[in-house]
């Protein structure tokens, strides 16, 4: 469209061209779609099948409700969890018992992370 309006030698069909392309923009950036990623579409004139969306926060997915390939502003779509602290409740058998000390530093491994380890800080 903004082509077809240069050939037109209009300014008003140039304008009206220019202020179509400023509001999709100005929709993209809402759905936090990155200055980079506009630019790339700009660019390349082309639609692309899938888009990475980048979260405005930092966590872990846990759910997503992204079903459908066009949704609202507002539209709830994923679930992100803050891991950046976790509390861990652990069981001990009674023997054990004796072993546990106040302030004795623990690491915690999970099945996600075989390989790697956590030190746990106590709370309080």
């Amino acid at each position: 469209m903004r082509d077809e309006a240069q050939k037109s030698h209009s300014e008003a069909i140039q304008q009206s061209s220019q202020n179509l392309i400023e509001s999709a923009k100005r929709r993209l950036f809402l759905w936090n779609i990155t200055t980079n990623q506009i630019a790339e579409l700009e660019q390349s004139r082309e639609a692309k099948e899938t888009l990475t969306l980048y979260s405005p926060f930092k966590g872990v997915v846990q759910t997503s409700r992204w079903t459908r390939a066009a949704g609202s502003m507002g539209d709830h779509l994923v679930d992100i969890a803050d891991l950046s602290v976790v509390w861990v409740w652990a069981q001990f058998y009674q023997d054990e018992l004796p072993l546990l000390k106040k302030d004795l530093p623990v690491s915690i491994t999970s099945d996600s992370y075989p390989m790697r380890s956590s030190a746990g800080n106590r709370p309080y």
